[in-house]
């Protein structure tokens, strides 16, 4: 939906940073790469909440594996909330859409073999699971989060 009054940001991926709006235990789960935090598979729940529960909007994610040197992305897999409805509140929004993403990642944590997905789509992650090297801690998932631009 388009305000005419305010204008939306994201938080993380965009121009604002999460340091402002996420408690500091859960933000200090997450790693920082360029302008986007994301969590491992254990800490994705607790971070959605705490967006929620800070009045902020869960647009939704994306899956990747965070090696040290260079980040693969799984960008044909996400979990996205749907835009905010006309006439909806904020705060309405912010609970249906806490809702969807909590409710799509964990239908897509269980349905999905992301070590499967990322070994048969970049050869070197194939390579390092060949080689014994455990991809699960490397596996994380970005999360974007939208405020209340006429809030701030």
């Amino acid at each position: 939906m388009q305000r005419l009054d305010c204008q939306d940001n994201l938080i993380g991926t965009v121009e604002l940073n999460y340091d402002h709006r996420i408690p500091d235990d859960v933000l200090s789960k997450a790693t920082l790469r360029g302008k986007e935090y994301a969590w491992p598979i254990s800490a994705v729940e607790e971070a959605i909440e705490a967006a929620r529960e800070n009045g902020m909007a869960n647009i939704g994610g994306e899956v990747q594996f965070r090696l040290p040197d260079k980040i693969y992305e799984l960008y044909w897999i996400g979990f996205d909330s749907d835009p905010q409805h006309e006439g909806e509140t904020w705060n309405a929004y912010v609970v249906r859409s806490a809702e969807e993403v909590l409710n799509r990642f964990r239908q897509l944590r269980s349905q999905t073999d992301f070590i499967k997905e990322g070994t048969e789509y970049y050869k070197p992650l194939e390579q390092m699971h060949k080689e014994g090297v455990s991809l699960d801690q490397y596996l994380c998932f970005v999360l974007d989060f939208e405020e209340d631009q006429c809030k701030r």
